[in-house]
């Protein structure tokens, strides 16, 4: 009950919000600013369903950001568009008087502020997500050797086809080339070189193993004690750190 409280609140107080904000862009005197909430909005729900399309690739996690991305776009582009016809409406009707130089900084900070988070919400897409994306899409390619081939065979098959394959070597590439081996046949074992006596890199699991945050031995690994530290990244990647 108190989930959907929070909820209604949270809708509600959103709602005022994007009414205000596309009440502050009609302030200004160039008309073309009015249509920014709604650009804005349009723009936050298009990356949504992208994320939400690359999520059901399987190249990043995050469905419940994806969702959350969409429901926000949807309802704040629906309120600004019938905002602006309503509160254009009432001013042709009963004119206001011309707002003051507070209310029009006031309009400009908010349509800088919400050109820039537009900006950032769309490099965001592909910025923050990259390496993620990077990471599974290599996972996915050796996954994919791995159940046409036995291991060895399958490392043989990545190394000699992966140029053959310019998606996955594309994210290969992006990852600075790390070594690429199989820890097991859930798990991708992607090494980075080392550095002051510490070497790094990640584990990507096919999802039907997970590893909680700790450490893991590896016999004959080389590691310090053969043992390598993990910190979970998201649902099927996994960050590692080990000593010399």
């Amino acid at each position: 009950m108190m989930e959907w409280i929070l909820l209604i609140g949270y809708v509600l107080l959103s709602t005022l919000i994007y009414i205000f904000l596309q009440k502050l862009t009609m302030e200004l005197s160039n008309e073309i600013w009015r249509f920014l909430p709604m650009a804005f909005f349009l723009i936050i729900f298009i990356n949504g369903i992208l994320r939400l399309f690359l999520y059901f690739l399987s190249f990043t996690n995050g469905l419940n950001e994806s969702l959350f991305l969409c429901g926000v776009g949807i309802h704040g582009f629906f309120t600004s568009l019938i905002a602006f016809p309503v509160i254009d409406s009432r001013r042709k009707k009963k004119p206001e008087k011309p707002s003051g130089k507070p209310v029009k900084l006031l309009a400009s900070v908010s349509v800088a502020l919400v050109i820039f988070f537009a900006g950032i919400t769309t490099f965001g897409l592909f910025l923050p997500k990259q390496n993620d994306q990077a990471l599974m899409i290599v996972g996915q390619f050796m996954f994919d050797e791995l159940h046409e081939n036995d291991p060895t065979n399958a490392q043989k098959s990545f190394d000699e086809h992966i140029r053959n394959s310019p998606f996955a070597y594309s994210a290969y590439l992006y990852l600075d080339s790390p070594s690429v081996s199989y820890l097991d046949e859930h798990t991708v074992f992607v090494e980075y070189g080392a550095y002051f006596q510490s070497v790094s890199g990640y584990l990507i699991t096919d999802g039907k193993k997970s590893y909680p945050d700790s450490y893991l031995e590896i016999p004959g690994s080389g590691y310090d004690g053969s043992r390598i530290y993990i910190h979970k990244e998201s649902d099927n990647i996994y960050s590692w750190s080990a000593g010399l």
